[in-house]
Formats: C-alpha cells, structure tokens, sequence
C-alpha cells in the first residue's frame, strides 16, 4: 500500500485502487486541564480517576501534575506509604530540594506535587500520552491557565456540604 495524501485514498503497489481509510498515528501527547467550580468538589478525584482509567484500560502513559497549593498528592504519598519511616522521609525530604521533580508512582501513573512551569515542561519532554493538569478551584490565573490545554473540564458538584 502506499499513502496517496488524500484521506481515504490508497493505492497498490501494483496500480491497483482499494478504498480504505488511512489514518496516521496520533503521536501528540493531550493536556487535559481540570478546574473546579470551588473547593472540594472533587478536581482531584476526578484527576485520579481519569489518569487510572488512561493508564489501566487504554494502556496510555499518563502523568498527574498538581497545579495547586492543596497538598493533597502529599497525602496521597503518605497514605501509598510511599515516604517511609521518619529518617527515609528527612532524606527524601532533602533530595526533594535538591531535586525540584516531587514525583511519585502509584499504579503506573506518575504523580507529580506542587507542580510549576518547569515540571510541565520536563514531562513535555518525556514519552507521555497525556499530561493532566489539576488546577483545584478556580482562579482568574488558574482559569487562563487551564485554557492553554487541549482539553478542558470544569468540575462542579450539586451537594452542599
């Protein structure tokens, strides 16, 4: 087969015409940005499932950056058990400041804390298939932000806590 620059148009090697649909592969990665309408209405969660769902049924790389001042990937880490006793955390808690990557793994989906521009561009330039974003409740900042991804979900909730 040979590609002929037209969508649906192939043709043989041998002259002969078959119609099937060509498609190039996708090889950009997607940002996909979540704000939340407050606080507390589940961007985090909603975060979560969505990177596990990307990485457990399509089998896409996927990594979680938290644009917020929460702290809520800290807990996640501490709750994993993925910063050990007392004297592992105060090493780790130094490499942290010399290593400004707060990363962490759970279920093949890379967690990164308190997140800014220089993290987002290092994962840019890693093998990721999507990069998603957690803004937590919306901001004037936060929302322009989260107009620069591909994708966009504001998170609302209906219950009143």
């Amino acid at each position: 087969m040979v590609w002929t620059g037209r969508r649906y148009g192939t043709k043989g090697i041998f002259g002969n015409k078959k119609e099937t649909p060509v498609s190039l592969p996708d090889l950009r990665f997607r940002t996909i940005g979540l704000v939340g309408c407050g606080r507390g209405v589940g961007t985090s969660h909603l975060a979560i499932s969505l990177a596990n769902y990307l990485t457990g049924v399509k089998r896409k790389k996927t990594a979680i950056l938290e644009w917020n001042g929460h702290g809520d990937f800290s807990r996640i880490e501490r709750f994993a058990g993925k910063s050990g006793n007392r004297q592992e955390r105060q090493r780790y808690k130094m490499e942290q400041e010399e290593n400004r990557r707060n990363v962490f793994s759970i279920m093949e989906v890379d967690y990164y804390k308190m997140a800014d521009p220089s993290v987002l561009s290092f994962c840019l330039g890693r093998d990721y298939h999507y990069i998603i974003l957690d803004y937590g409740e919306v901001t004037e900042s936060s929302l322009c932000e989260c107009a620069r991804c591909d994708r966009k979900i504001l998170v609302g909730s209906l219950s009143e806590w």
